[in-house]
């Protein structure tokens, strides 16, 4: 099982000062979620889990990709997932725009709602674009020693 969600708001921090504003980041992205959430019946997922957020912005982004995956995982608290401490594994990256062409991503698994909102997105060359993803976590995900480069 794997569930995903596209939003073009811009990452808070964890660290921001304005809660209040950080609030209404929550409720916000609560609420384009719940505009998708046809595509996943079984939620809330109650086991192991991994999440994975990506940000593209457009201009440079001094967001710790930390901090500013944390206030995504906590929106979905309850609703996604039974609780966050179910999270076994985080991956979080930030992608400036125009570098977005380098990377190669894998759309064929997503559902066709998530894949044509980022298409138009990125088509749109919208400043700010997260990616958040849900899955089940498997052991092989974790693995010591770095990541191999093809040269």
């Amino acid at each position: 099982m794997m569930v995903c969600f596209v939003s073009d708001q811009k990452p808070l921090s964890v660290q921001s000062k304005n809660k209040m504003r950080s609030g209404g980041y929550r409720q916000r992205l609560i609420q384009e979620f719940y505009n998708q959430r046809a595509s996943f019946p079984d939620l809330p997922i109650t086991e192991t889990i991994y999440s994975k957020v990506i940000y593209v912005h457009s201009k440079a982004s001094t967001l710790d990709v930390d901090n500013m995956s944390k206030p995504i995982i906590d929106a979905f608290k309850g609703i996604i997932y039974a609780d966050d401490y179910m999270i076994n594994h985080r991956i979080c990256s930030k992608i400036k725009f125009d570098d977005f062409e380098a990377y190669e991503f894998q759309l064929d698994l997503l559902p066709i709602e998530i894949v044509e909102k980022l298409d138009r997105l990125i088509s749109e060359k919208s400043p700010h674009i997260v990616y958040f993803e849900v899955g089940l976590f498997s052991p092989d995900m974790v693995r010591f020693g770095g990541v191999q480069n093809e040269a």
